[in-house]
Parts: C-alpha cells; sequence; structure tokens
C-alpha cells in the first residue's frame, strides 16, 4: 500500500506512472494519495496523522508512505508566497480573466526580458522571493515535520520513503536554463518559465536547497533526490515541466521510476 503526501504536475502525476509500472503488476497494490497542492511538508503531516486516524486496516498491511518534498518550503515569513491583497468587487469571474490577462502579460514581458540578461542579472540576489532567516526557518520546520512523520509512522509500522524533491535550478548553469527557456517554441509555455529568473528565485532556490541538502544528509531517512545521479537531470532540463516548479509527463514518469526502484527494495527485504 504506497502512500502518497505530495505530488507535483499537470493532467498527470508521478502516482500515475507509478500505478502503471511493470515491475509493480506482480504485486497487489493500493494507493493511496492524501497529497493537496501547495502542500508543505507541516500540511503533509497534518494530513498524514488525520489518514492514520481514519485507516486501522493499513497496520495490518505492508505499508509504505512515499513522500518528495523541498520545493514547496517557501513559505515567507507569515504571508504566504504570491499572496494577492486585492479585495475588490468585481464579478468573480471577471476578475479571474482580468488577473489572468495581466499574468500572462507580465510573463511575456518577462520572457523578452530575459534575452537581455547576463549572469550577474540571473543570479541577483533578493529577499523578495526567500530572505536567509526565511530559509532557515523554513528548513527547521521542514526537518521537526519530517523527525514527526518518521515516529508517527515507525509507530504505525509503516516504512517510510522520504526524498528531497529535484527542481529546476538546483546545481545548474544558469545560462544553460536561460537559453532553454528562449528555445521553447510554444509562446505561452515559454512565458510559464519567464519570471523563474525574477525576484532572486534562482539564487534563493539553490540557497534553500543548500540548508534542505545539509539536513536531509543528518536525517538517516532522508534520499537527496536532488543530487542523486538518476534524479538530477530534473534539475537542469526543462523539457521535463509544465512550468518552472510542476514535472509534466515525462519529469512525472522519471520520477515514478526511481520511486518504483525504492518500493521494491523496501517488499524484496521485508
Amino acid at each position: 500500500y504506497p502512500l502518497a503526501t505530495v505530488h507535483s504536475g499537470k493532467n498527470s502525476t508521478w502516482i500515475d506512472y507509478l500505478l502503471k509500472n511493470k515491475k509493480l503488476s506482480k504485486f497487489c497494490v493500493n494507493t493511496y494519495s492524501i497529497a493537496f497542492p501547495g502542500h508543505n511538508t507541516n500540511k503533509e503531516l497534518k494530513a498524514l496523522q488525520y489518514f492514520l486516524n481514519n485507516q486501522d486496516n493499513l497496520r495490518d498491511k505492508k505499508t509504505i508512505l512515499v513522500s518528495i518534498s523541498g520545493v514547496n518550503e517557501i513559505k515567507k515569513g507569515k504571508r504566504k508566497f504570491n499572496q494577492s491583497d486585492d479585495k475588490s468587487n468585481f464579478f468573480p469571474y471577471t476578475k479571474k480573466l482580468i488577473k489572468k490577462i495581466i499574468r500572462f502579460t507580465r510573463y511575456y514581458n518577462d520572457l523578452n526580458n530575459l534575452q537581455n540578461k547576463n549572469i550577474s542579472a540571473l543570479k541577483r540576489e533578493s529577499e523578495v522571493f526567500l530572505s536567509d532567516k526565511d530559509i532557515q526557518q523554513n528548513v527547521k520546520s521542514w526537518r521537526n515535520s519530517l523527525e514527526k512523520m518518521n515516529k508517527t509512522l515507525f509507530e504505525n509500522n509503516i516504512e517510510f520513503i522520504q526524498i528531497l524533491s529535484p527542481t529546476l535550478g538546483v546545481q545548474s548553469d544558469p545560462i544553460v536554463v536561460k537559453e532553454d527557456i528562449l528555445k521553447i517554441k510554444n509562446p505561452i509555455r515559454a512565458s510559464l518559465f519567464s519570471n523563474f529568473f525574477n525576484n532572486g528565485y534562482f539564487l534563493g532556490i539553490n540557497k534553500l536547497y543548500a540548508v534542505l541538502s545539509k539536513n536531509c544528509l543528518e536525517m538517516k531517512f532522508c534520499i537527496n533526490g536532488s543530487k542523486d545521479n538518476y534524479l538530477k537531470i530534473l534539475n537542469s532540463k526543462v523539457d521535463f515541466y509544465s512550468d518552472y516548479r510542476h514535472p509534466n509527463a515525462e519529469g512525472n514518469k522519471i520520477i515514478a521510476e526511481y520511486i518504483s526502484v525504492k518500493i521494491l527494495e523496501k517488499i524484496n527485504n521485508q
């Protein structure tokens, strides 16, 4: 019974491809997803606790929890990242349409501006995305939540596969990523990557992952997918993403294949 507390993708997730994996087809596998869009690890823990309180039957079966976390640890202070303060009384659908038009207009402008950015501009430091204080607080919360999750799973005889997710930009050459974005032929898809280098995101995500990686190394149950030889291709290849944060079908196939290997290791070692 693999459980999943985080999955990502548009029109497909790694869970979809895990269920189609031929290596697992000889086993009777039931999969539960307790993931929600945008959840960080603190919310994962709460979802897991609620789920276990309502699923006593899992304790009698081989159960493995799979969690892929890291990229969602972007909470900024007491505010949600990119939270809108708009309180206008427009008709909701009209307001949503206007926001979408404004957003895509900004994306297209960002895409045009990206062509002229040199390496200094691409790696420009900014605390608009995350400050050093935010990073330390978020990583501390991430680690505390994972350690509590590990303890809860151990007490319920559930095995744990915790992966620090690879994500676009980590330990990558910003010039190569920029050139790959500019090569995208579909202008709408290209525009979704256009603000990748805005507000200090590139430098910020690398700073965040440096601290996450250090803490992952100190937790025996944590696998650093951002440095794994099989997964780290997802750090640098735009082709595996639908936008700069969410893997597409091809990216999720890679993740699902990796997870299937880890699940089989758990099954074969019982």
